[in-house]
C-alpha cells in the first residue's frame, strides 16, 4: 500500500508539472529554469522510489530490510510527501499563488523528524542478533531508541510550532529547536554508550 502511496504522489507531480509548464511557462522567458521548476522535484521522488525498489533486491541488505520494511518504507513515504508539498508549494507560487516558501523549513524538517521519531522504535535489534546499528551494539542500540525517539517527536512538534511565530523570529527559534534536539541526542547517546542507561 505504502509503495502504491508513493506512486500515485510522483505521478501526481509529473502531471502537475506538466501542467505548469505546457500552460504557464511554455513560451515564456522561464526557459531552463521553467524546466527545473516543474520537473526537479518530481525526479527527485524517482530517485527516492528506486532506492525503495532496489534495497530489497540487494542481497546484503536483504535480511535487514525486510525485518524493518514497514519502517523503511514509512519513512521514504513521509520524504516523499514533504517533497510534493515544496513540489507543489513552488507551483502554486509559479502560478500567481502568494505563498511563503519559508514556511516549508520548519514544518518539512519537523514532519519528517515526528515520522522518524514515531518509526525509530520499530528498529529494535533482538538481543540474540548480535549484528551492530552504527557503532552501538544491539542492547545499547535498544536502550537508546526510545528515549531519542521522544525527544525527536517532541523536537518536530516545537519546530512545527514555530510557524505560528512572526516572521523575524521563526527561522531563529526552529534552528534553536533544531540544536536543542541535536545537542540532546547527543547527550542522551554518550550516557547510553557511557553508562548504559
Amino acid at each position: 500500500m505504502r509503495q502504491q502511496l508513493m506512486a500515485i504522489l510522483i505521478g501526481a507531480s509529473f502531471i502537475w508539472g506538466v501542467y505548469v509548464y505546457l500552460f504557464q511557462l511554455a513560451g515564456t522567458e522561464a526557459g531552463f529554469y521553467g524546466v527545473v521548476t516543474a520537473f526537479l522535484h518530481p525526479f527527485i521522488m524517482v530517485l527516492l522510489w528506486i532506492n525503495v525498489l532496489i534495497l530489497p533486491r540487494i542481497e546484503t541488505l536483504k535480511p535487514f530490510y525486510e525485518r524493518y520494511k514497514k519502517g523503511m518504507e514509512n519513512i521514504f513515504l513521509c520524504v516523499l510527501s514533504v517533497v510534493f508539498s515544496i513540489h507543489g508549494v513552488i507551483l502554486l507560487n509559479v502560478s500567481g499563488y502568494d505563498l511563503n516558501l519559508l514556511l516549508l523549513v520548519p514544518l518539512s524538517v519537523g514532519i519528517v523528524t515526528m515520522t522518524a521519531a514515531n518509526t525509530l522504535p520499530k528498529f529494535v535489534v533482538p538481543i540474540t542478533d548480535e549484528s551492530s546499528l552504527s557503532s552501538l551494539s544491539s542492547k545499547r542500540w535498544n536502550q537508546l531508541i526510545r528515549p531519542v525517539a521522544a525527544k525527536m517527536f517532541i523536537g518536530g512538534l516545537m519546530m512545527i510550532a514555530t510557524v505560528f511565530l512572526p516572521e523575524s523570529m521563526m527561522l531563529t527559534c526552529f534552528f534553536g529547536v533544531l540544536a536543542f534536539v541535536i545537542v540532546t541526542i547527543i547527550f542522551r547517546s554518550h550516557k547510553v554508550l557511557k553508562h548504559g542507561a
